[in-house]
C-alpha cells in the first residue's frame, strides 16, 4: 500500500473520530450542565443553543483550517502536515470516540437490559379517530415534522421486584404493592388534554393499590385544576401520592402543590407518610433535592414497613442507598428521548449522564424504578415511547431467593 494512501486513511479516521468524540463531550456537557439546580432556566436553555452551535462548528472548523499544502486543494493530507492546535484538538475530540465506546459497551451488556426489564409491555390502545378532539396538542419544532416520533404511541409496562422483608417480620405479606408510577407528565398542551384523559381513564381500568407521582406535572400552573380533574379517575381506585419537578419548581411550586392537595392528592415533597395498603404499611418519603434543600426524615432502620423513597431524579440513588430504602421511584431523564440503534440513550439530563435513563436497576438491596415519564417539554421521541408503569413489590426473607 502507498504510506501516502495510509497517511490520508488513517488521517480521515481520525478526523471521523475527532467529530464523533466531540459530539460526544458536548452532549456529555448538557447532560451534565442540566443536571445542577445551580443554573437556571435560562442559562439551561443558552447551554442547549451552545452545545448545538459546538457540535455542528467543529466540522466547519476542520475544513476552514485544514492544511491544503501547496497546491490549496482540500485533501486528505497526512496529519503530520496539520498545525499543532488542529493536531491536538484533533486528538483532544477524538479520545471522546474512547469514552463513547466505553459507554456503548455499558449500554449493550447491562444499561439495555434494565431499559427493557417488564414483564409485559403492551401499546395503550387509544381510539383511532381522533379528528375534532385536542389530541395531539401543538407539537413545535421536530415534535411536528419528524415521521417517526413516538410521543404520542404510550405504552404500559408491568415489571415486578422482589426486596428483603425486615428480619422480624415473621410473614410478609402475600399480596405484592402494585404502584401505578407516572413521571413527567408535563401537562402544557403537547399532546393534548384528549391524549392525557383517555391515558388516565385507560390507566383507571387496571388494578392498583398506590399511585405515585414523581415530578414535573406541568409547564404551566394554570392547567392544574385541569389536570387534577383528569387524574381524578385514578384517586377513586387508590391514594395518589405527588412529588414536584425542576419544571415544577421553575413556576409555581407552592400554587401547584396547593391545587393538587387540594384535589386530594398527598404531598410528599420533603416529608414522609406512613401508608396502610393491601400489602401493609408503607413508609413513603419525597426527596426532591437538588431543587428543595428541605429533606425527609430517613426511615428507622428497623422498621418492618416497606421503605420507598420517591425522588424526581435517579442522581439521589446514593442517597436512598445510604438511608436503607428498598425501593426508589424517579422520572426526569424521559428515558433519553432518543435511542440509538447500539448506542442507546442520548440526552439524559444527570450526573451519571445515560446510566440511569430507564428502567430497573439493582444497587445492593435497593431497587430503582426509573420511568420514560409521559410527555414532555420537548415534542419528540424514538425508540423511546411515552410510559405508565404497575410496579409489583412484593416481600421475601433473606433466604429466599429474590428475582
Amino acid at each position: 500500500m502507498n504510506p501516502t494512501s495510509l497517511n490520508s486513511s488513517t488521517t480521515i479516521l481520525l478526523a471521523i473520530l475527532s467529530i464523533i468524540g466531540n459530539t460526544y463531550y458536548w452532549v456529555t456537557f448538557v447532560n451534565r450542565t442540566h443536571a445542577s439546580a445551580r443554573l437556571s432556566h435560562h442559562v439551561h436553555r443558552t447551554l442547549r443553543k451552545l452545545h448545538f452551535l459546538g457540535i455542528s462548528a467543529w466540522p466547519v472548523a476542520m475544513i476552514l483550517f485544514w492544511n491544503r499544502g501547496t497546491d490549496g486543494q482540500l485533501t486528505p493530507s497526512a496529519f503530520s502536515q496539520q498545525s499543532v492546535l488542529m493536531q491536538t484538538l484533533m486528538l483532544i475530540t477524538g479520545s471522546g470516540s474512547a469514552l463513547l465506546l466505553i459507554q456503548t459497551i455499558r449500554w449493550q451488556v447491562s444499561g439495555k437490559r434494565c431499559f427493557e426489564r417488564c414483564i409485559e409491555k403492551n401499546t395503550i390502545p387509544l381510539p383511532r379517530d381522533r379528528e375534532g378532539t385536542d389530541f395531539r396538542g401543538e407539537p413545535e419544532g421536530l415534535g411536528k415534522l419528524f415521521p417517526w416520533n413516538e410521543i404520542w404511541s404510550p405504552q404500559l409496562t408491568r415489571k415486578t421486584v422482589c426486596v428483603p422483608a425486615n428480619a422480624a417480620s415473621e410473614n410478609p405479606s402475600a399480596h405484592p404493592l402494585r404502584i401505578l408510577h407516572l413521571s413527567d407528565l408535563h401537562f402544557d398542551g403537547t399532546p393534548g388534554t384528549d391524549f392525557y384523559r383517555q391515558v388516565f381513564n385507560y390507566c383507571a381500568t387496571l388494578d392498583f393499590d398506590l399511585i405515585v407521582l414523581s415530578g414535573d406535572l406541568t409547564d404551566d400552573s394554570e392547567r392544574v385544576p385541569l389536570l387534577a380533574e383528569l387524574l381524578a379517575p385514578l384517586l377513586s381506585k387508590a391514594p395518589g401520592t405527588f412529588i414536584l419537578g425542576n419544571h415544577d419548581w421553575r413556576i409555581s411550586p407552592d400554587a401547584i402543590r396547593r391545587k393538587m392537595m387540594a384535589a386530594g392528592w398527598i404531598d410528599l415533597g420533603g416529608r414522609h407518610q406512613v401508608l396502610e395498603t393491601p400489602a401493609g404499611a408503607v413508609w413513603l418519603s419525597g426527596n426532591e433535592s437538588p431543587w428543595q434543600h428541605q429533606t425527609p426524615t430517613p426511615p428507622p432502620r428497623d422498621s418492618d414497613c416497606l421503605k420507598i423513597l420517591i425522588s424526581h431524579t435517579p442522581d439521589n440513588i446514593s442517597t436512598a442507598i445510604s438511608q436503607g430504602y428498598d425501593l426508589m421511584l424517579s422520572g426526569h431523564t424521559h428515558g433519553g428521548q432518543v435511542v440509538l440503534p447500539m448506542f442507546g440513550p442520548v440526552y439524559c439530563p444527570s450526573t451519571y449522564g445515560p446510566r440511569y435513563a430507564s428502567g430497573l436497576f439493582r444497587a445492593g438491596s435497593l431497587w430503582m424504578h426509573v420511568t420514560r415519564g409521559l410527555g414532555g417539554l420537548h415534542h419528540l421521541r424514538w425508540r423511546c415511547s411515552p410510559e405508565v408503569t404497575i410496579l409489583e413489590v412484593s416481600r421475601h426473607h433473606s433466604s429466599a431467593p429474590n428475582r
